[in-house]
C-alpha cells in the first residue's frame, strides 16, 4: 500500500520514492510507488499535477488514481528505481484553499440554515456545493458573511484520523462515507468536524477571501458556485476592470453604474417600443397600398409582388394583415441567396395555399408546404421570381 505524503504533511512539494510497479496503458503507464506526495483525483478535490524523474528521465504526471490502497500515476513515459517527484504548488496550493473554504462555506449553511451539502465539484476553474433547497440571495450573503469571519479569525486547521469511539463524540457535520476503524477528520477549531481525505491549509486565514458568485436552480436542490483565496481575487480583479471600464464609457462613477444601466436599459426597451409601433404602422400602410393595387380574378383580388432586400419576417406579417381582407389571395416572393415564397389567403376562400406553393416550388426545384390558409417555402437560387409567381397566378385561375 502506498504511503500518502499528503496526509502527513499537504504542504510537501518534492519528495523521493521507489517505484514498486509500472504497467503500460494504452500510449501510456501506470507507475506505483512506495510514497507519493501526489493527490489522487477524490473526495470532490481535483488530482495534483507535476513531474516524476528517475536517472535517465523526467515524465510529466498526467493523472493521479487512487487503487485499492495503492496511488497510481500515469505518466508519458515508463520510470524504474528511485524517482524524485515535484508537484505544481500552486495547483495544489490552489485546490487547497477552495477545498478548506468549501468546509467552512458548508458549515456556514448548516449553522445559519440547517442546509447540508449533498455533493460537492472542484476543478480548475469552478468550485460547487449543492444544497437540499433553495435559499435566497440574502441567506447566502449571511452564509458568506459568517464564512469569512471565521477565514479572519485564522483558526488552526487540523487532520488527524480518528478511531470510532472517539468518533462518535465529535459533532460531525456528515457522517463517514464508508466505515472504517480509522477515520480521517478535518477539524476546524470550534466550528467543522468532517470526514475528509483532502488537502487542507494550516489555518483558515491563508484561504484570504470565500466569495458566493452565484446560484442556480436544479430542481429541489440549489447549486451554488463559490470562489476563495487567489481565484476570488483574479475574479474580483478581472469584474472591478469591467465596471470601471464601462462606468467611463458612459461618463458616470462605478458607484452610479447599476443605476445609470437601468435608466439606459429603459430607455432602449422603450425606444424599442417606439420602434416596433411605427415599423407595425408602415407595414399596415403597405399592407393597405398592396391590396389597393391588386386586381380581381374571378371575385378574388391577388396580390402579387416580388420584395427584395426586406426581413422574411416583414413579408410574413405583410402576408397576415392581408389575410384579414375579404376574398384575397396573397403570393409573394422574396428576392434572397435561397429565395423565399410566402402564399396565404383570406378565411372566406377555400383555397389550398399548401397544396399551391407545393405544386409551384416543385416547378423550380424548390420545396415547401404548410397550412391551407399559409404556407412557406423556397425556390432554387437565380430563379426568375416573377415567373414563379406567375406560375402560382396561372395555376390559381385553373382551379
Amino acid at each position: 500500500m502506498t504511503v500518502h505524503l499528503y496526509f502527513v504533511d499537504p504542504y510537501l512539494q518534492t519528495f523521493d520514492a521507489q517505484v514498486v510497479c509500472v504497467e503500460p496503458r494504452g500510449q501510456y503507464f501506470a507507475v506505483t510507488l512506495d510514497r507519493t506526495a501526489f493527490y489522487p483525483t477524490g473526495g470532490g478535490q481535483q488530482r495534483d499535477t507535476g513531474f516524476l524523474s528517475d536517472e535517465q528521465t523526467q515524465a510529466q504526471v498526467l493523472d493521479v488514481l487512487e487503487q485499492n490502497g495503492d496511488v497510481v500515476h500515469l505518466l508519458d513515459r515508463p520510470l524504474h528505481g528511485t524517482v524524485h517527484g515535484a508537484i505544481d504548488w500552486v495547483h495544489r496550493f490552489d485546490l487547497t484553499q477552495q477545498h478548506t473554504g468549501q468546509h467552512i462555506l458548508s458549515q456556514a449553511f448548516v449553522q445559519l440554515f440547517d442546509a447540508e451539502t449533498i455533493s460537492v465539484h472542484m476543478t480548475e476553474k469552478t468550485c460547487t456545493l449543492d444544497l437540499p433547497r433553495h435559499l435566497s440571495g440574502e441567506q447566502h450573503r449571511q452564509a458568506e458573511q459568517l464564512a469569512n469571519q471565521v477565514v479572519q479569525s485564522n483558526r488552526p486547521v487540523r487532520a488527524a484520523f480518528i478511531g470510532t469511539d472517539e468518533l462518535a463524540r465529535l459533532p460531525l457535520r456528515k457522517p463517514p462515507a464508508a466505515k472504517h476503524e480509522m477515520v480521517r477528520i478535518v477539524e476546524i477549531e470550534d466550528f467543522d468536524w468532517s470526514p475528509c481525505g483532502g488537502t487542507h491549509v494550516r489555518a483558515t486565514g491563508e484561504i484570504g477571501m470565500i466569495k458566493v458568485l452565484r446560484a442556480e436552480r436544479r430542481g429541489a436542490e440549489q447549486r451554488i458556485e463559490f470562489t476563495c483565496g487567489m481565484r476570488a481575487l483574479h475574479d474580483y480583479s478581472s469584474k472591478n476592470e469591467a465596471v470601471l471600464s464601462l462606468a467611463a464609457q458612459l461618463s458616470v462613477k462605478d458607484t452610479d453604474l447599476a443605476a445609470t444601466v437601468r435608466t439606459v436599459l429603459d430607455e432602449a426597451k422603450e425606444q424599442r417600443r417606439q420602434l416596433n409601433a411605427a415599423r407595425s404602422q408602415m407595414l399596415d400602410h403597405e399592407a393597405e397600398r398592396l391590396w389597393t393595387a391588386s386586381y380581381q380574378s374571378d371575385g378574388w383580388r391577388i396580390v402579387s409582388q416580388v420584395f427584395a432586400q426586406r426581413p422574411l419576417d416583414d413579408v410574413r406579417q405583410l402576408a397576415s394583415r392581408l389575410r384579414e381582407k375579404p376574398a384575397t389571395v396573397v403570393l409573394f416572393a422574396l428576392s434572397a441567396e435561397k429565395p423565399n415564397l410566402v402564399f396565404a389567403r383570406s378565411g372566406d376562400l377555400q383555397l389550398d395555399m399548401g397544396a399551391l406553393l407545393r405544386e409551384v416550388s416543385a416547378q423550380f426545384g424548390g420545396r415547401g408546404g404548410g397550412q391551407p390558409e399559409l404556407a412557406q417555402g423556397g425556390v432554387a437560387g437565380g430563379t426568375d421570381l416573377a415567373q414563379v409567381l406567375g406560375a402560382a397566378t396561372k395555376s390559381l385561375q385553373h382551379a
